[in-house]
C-alpha cells in the first residue's frame, strides 16, 4: 500500500500527489506536545488538520487521522511518501522509524528497504 504522511505544516490545497495513496494526518509531538505551545496554536493545528481530513474525504481520498504515534508501527513496512520535512529532528525521526538512509536524487529519496518519494509542493 502507498502511504502519504502529512504533518500540520503540510496541508496544501493541491492534492494531486495523493492519487492512489492513503493519506495519514499525524499529530506529531513536535507540533503539539514537545514544547509548551500556546493553546491557540494547538487549537489552530488541530482544527486545520481536522478540516483538511474532511476536505480529503470530500475529494474521495482515503485518509486516516492519528492523534498519537501508533501509525509508526502500523505502516513501517509500507511504501512511504512525504513532502520535504524542513526539520532536522523530524527528518532524523523519520529515517530512524522507517530504517532508511536517504539520498536526494531529483526529488526522490531512494532507500535500502523501501522507496520513499519526496515532493516539493508548488502552490
Amino acid at each position: 500500500m502507498k502511504i502519504f504522511i502529512l504533518y500540520p505544516n503540510q496541508l496544501f490545497k493541491n492534492i494531486s500527489n495523493f492519487v492512489d495513496k492513503k493519506v495519514l494526518l499525524v499529530e506529531e509531538p513536535l507540533f503539539f506536545t514537545q514544547y509548551d505551545f500556546h493553546i491557540q496554536k494547538l487549537i489552530l493545528h488541530r482544527a486545520s488538520m481536522k478540516f483538511y481530513e474532511s476536505y480529503l474525504k470530500q475529494k474521495n481520498i482515503p485518509v486516516e487521522y492519528f492523534e498519537d504515534e501508533s501509525y509508526l508501527e502500523l505502516y513501517k513496512d509500507e511504501e512511504i511518501f512525504v513532502y520535504e520535512l524542513f526539520d532536522n529532528y523530524l527528518e532524523k525521526k523519520f529515517i530512524k522509524t522507517f530504517q532508511i538512509s536517504l539520498q536526494l536524487k531529483t526529488q526522490t529519496l531512494l532507500t535500502q528497504k523501501i522507496k520513499t518519494s519526496f515532493y516539493i509542493n508548488f502552490i
